[in-house]
């Protein structure tokens, strides 16, 4: 007893003592506006320790008991811009004045979750942060929209209701799309099968191209998307505060609405939020008319509740994603052959998104501990008409997710996480179709991340190791047997940053990564009705593995920055589906389907992708991007099917502080070019010929106003000013229906202060 009892106890003391503080250090400071007016109610957090304050009356707030060290506060507040400033407390603290300043490129400093915040020049990679006023005027009717202009990323997209990013050539499969860091489970095996996320209930959108996306998890091919929800209320001992927002949305383009309401509070260490929402669209309308049952609607909730003490913090997160999408279908024309939209369809998918998220974080002596438990059920029906009672697919998928991580304080010129993960999932077909076979899932990770900093020169280091094994269970409809497949592999990747001057550096880095098949792409054999194909898998696929080098050049200071990058993704075992040029015809319905074969080979993508913004004078700004990109199947020494075509953009912003009662007013015009896309393989060719270049012109304009304390803001747009009419190369419904027609919005966001 006593040699099995003592040093479980000694140790057990030396972890506590390890999350003892160094000392009590406090962060006293003051929010200012740009003329130097107090900010009353701007929220400053500390993102290192998920630690938030508000500012006073006055303008003042005041961290206390932090332990001696860097830190970086981001504050925000609505109707003004974000503010990051980076802060070195001492053990007699320090004193901050954060100046909340319209001019454009102000801020300076950029978060990424899992890396050291820092300057935008300083970053070892290609990363895009879309938040605060920002995201709200991208946002879109689904959440792909609002990334659509960052540099590498397309959109694949099933009109206007479902959209997928698709980064540096590579889909959904390849970059990794992630809620709060935990990988998105929602049988993303289709193309319409869309995030299963609140566009309405998000905070901010992190976007990462090319190896450094590797620290959130295999298949992150291509890159990775991870959004963050709202934060966890806080307020100083003794205190209460309870906020509202009310969010709405209008569109004329599968007309109709959504609408947001959200509460957030805190007493004293307890914090809470919830939040609901629901939208409702009609039919897709193109310039030649609306696309039959392309209408949907969406219902919405989460509840967030948590705790935050000087010894770390707690949180529960619940929410719900409940979805009505009614899909198109194309028929042959009798008198034409071509193809038509079915006016007659009116079949549909109903999907419901359940999540809970476990979320603990603890700041120790020498690190930080956090722990990440979750679980998803993605319950996924297709009903072929209004009338029927019987899903025809109906698939209901169960993971579980979780990671450990532990980000060590700098040890000299490093600092990094090191962490493993593990995920079981399992998958129950149960409809008349069996798209895909039941099955299980297990998979375990293990990872490192380091970077070394010195004056001028950053070095990054990741190694990752993963482990997936997948159990088919038998299904005779599809021909199969049970099947246990087993992938291995380990992946890295190396980093270099050289900041040679104080606004400039130049990055390089050397990846390589994998992603095991899905189950899709193994087992698949049949009509997948929300993309309209006949869709066959191979269970001969073995895992792809890609060598990714990049380099690129940033450059920003007050009035310009500027970033490009080239790219060259070369790809072992590359899984696509390709279509054969044929057609299945559903004896049952008439309903024409082309058929669409999985494979593999070798595979090299490569491409250059810059963007540009250019101060001009304070209210006036010039803002550009291109993206050329090419994507060969070296293998059969053809193109590569669904890479995007190049494209251009351009545009002016306007703004000001103050028209009258208006504050902040901008106004953006936004052209948008697609070049000619006639570079697709010999089997697409069967199917269509190429795609003319098209222009898209954009228009939006917003401001805030006051009411009563409080700064509301609304944004007016028009996309597709000119009802161009065009086909998209990435539209899953380009061989029958054009892509939509000209679209006029309204959003407005009202935040309220309840108790302060």
């Amino acid at each position: 007893m006593y040699f099995g009892v003592v040093p479980f106890s000694r140790y057990t003391a030396i972890f506590f003592i390890c999350m003892l503080p160094l000392a009590a250090a406090e962060i006293r400071g003051k929010v200012v506006d740009g003329e130097g007016n107090h900010v009353q109610g701007a929220n400053i957090a500390l993102p290192a320790l998920r630690l938030h304050v508000h500012s006073d009356n006055q303008g003042n707030f005041i961290f206390t008991d932090l332990p001696v060290g860097s830190y970086v506060l981001k504050v925000q507040k609505e109707g003004l811009p974000s503010r990051v400033l980076k802060v070195e407390l001492p053990e007699e603290g320090a004193d901050v004045v954060a100046q909340l300043d319209i001019r454009h490129f102000k801020a300076k400093k950029i978060i990424i979750s899992g890396f050291r915040p820092i300057d935008e020049a300083d970053f070892g990679g290609s990363a895009t942060v879309i938040e605060g006023k920002s995201l709200t005027r991208v946002r879109g009717q689904n959440l792909a929209e609002s990334i659509r202009d960052v540099p590498g990323v397309s959109l694949q997209s099933t009109g206007n209701a479902v959209a997928k990013p698709i980064m540096r050539g590579l889909s959904s499969y390849r970059s990794l799309l992630l809620l709060d860091g935990i990988p998105e489970e929602a049988q993303q095996f289709g193309d319409e099968h869309g995030p299963n996320i609140d566009n309405l209930d998000v905070e901010r959108i992190e976007v990462l191209r090319g190896p450094q996306s590797l620290i959130f998890g295999s298949g992150a091919i291509g890159g990775a998307v991870n959004i963050k929800t709202p934060y966890l209320p806080s307020a100083l001992e003794g205190s209460e505060r309870l906020t509202a927002k009310l969010t709405g949305d209008l569109f004329s383009n599968n007309p109709g609405g959504a609408t947001s309401l959200s509460l957030a509070g805190a007493s004293g260490i307890l914090g809470y939020r919830g939040s609901f929402s629901y939208r409702e669209a009609g039919n897709t309308y193109t310039p030649l008319g609306s696309i039959p049952n392309s209408a949907y609607r969406a219902l919405n909730g989460s509840t967030l509740v948590g705790v935050q003490e000087k010894w770390g913090t707690i949180s529960l997160r619940l929410s719900r994603y409940d979805t009505q999408i009614h899909l198109p279908e194309a028929i042959q024309d009798s008198a034409t052959g071509a193809l038509v939209a079915d006016p007659h369809a009116s079949n549909y998918q109903h999907v419901i998104h359940n999540r809970a998220h476990l979320h603990m974080l603890f700041p120790m002596e020498w690190a930080k501990l956090e722990i990440n438990a979750a679980y998803q059920q993605n319950e996924r029906r297709e009903f072929e008409s209004k009338e029927a009672q019987n899903a025809a697919l109906n698939l209901l998928l169960g993971t579980f997710n979780s990671d450990v991580k532990i980000h060590h304080s700098p040890l000299g010129p490093f600092l990094g996480t090191w962490g493993g993960s593990y995920t079981h999932q399992k998958n129950q077909t149960r409809g008349e179709e069996a798209l895909i076979p039941s099955y299980d899932l297990n998979s375990y990770s293990g990872f490192i991340f380091e970077e070394a900093r010195f004056d001028a020169i950053s070095f990054l280091g990741a190694l990752r190791t993963d482990t997936r094994v997948l159990n088919a269970h038998e299904n005779t409809h599809l021909a199969v047997s049970p099947t246990t497949l087993q992938n291995n592999a380990v992946t890295g990747s190396l980093g270099i940053v050289w900041r040679f001057v104080d606004s400039a550096s130049f990055f390089a880095n050397w990846g390589r990564a994998f992603r095991a098949p899905t189950a899709f792409e193994l087992f698949s054999n049949g009509i997948h009705e929300g993309v309209g194909t006949f869709e066959r898998g191979s269970s001969t696929l073995k895992e792809e593995t890609s060598l990714l080098n990049e380099v690129g050049f940033k450059w920003k200071n007050d009035t310009l920055k500027f970033e490009a990058t080239g790219y060259y993704n070369k790809i072992t075992n590359y899984i696509f589906s390709t279509p054969t040029g044929s057609f299945f015809t559903d004896p049952s319905s008439g309903n024409v389907y082309p058929l669409y074969n999985t494979t593999q080979g070798n595979a090299s993508i490569y491409g250059i992708e810059a963007t540009i913004e250019y101060q001009l004078f304070n209210s006036l700004a010039l803002l550009g991007g291109a993206d050329f990109i090419r994507g060969r199947n070296d293998t059969l020494g053809v193109p590569l099917s669904l890479i995007p075509a190049n494209r251009f953009r351009a545009g002016v912003l306007l703004s000001t502080k103050k028209i009258s009662e208006l504050l902040n007013p901008y106004l953006q015009v936004t052209l948008r070019y697609s070049a000619r896309k006639s570079e697709i393989s010999d089997e697409e060719k069967n199917l269509y010929s190429s795609f003319a270049p098209y222009a898209l012109i954009s228009l939006s304009s917003g401001a805030d106003f006051a009411v009563g304390e409080e700064l509301w803001s609304y944004t007016f747009g028009i996309e597709n000013l000119l009802n161009q009419k065009y086909v998209d190369y990435l539209s899953r419904q380009k061989l029958f229906a054009l892509n939509p027609g000209i679209n006029v919005y309204f959003k407005i966001t009202a935040p309220i202060n309840l108790i302060h």
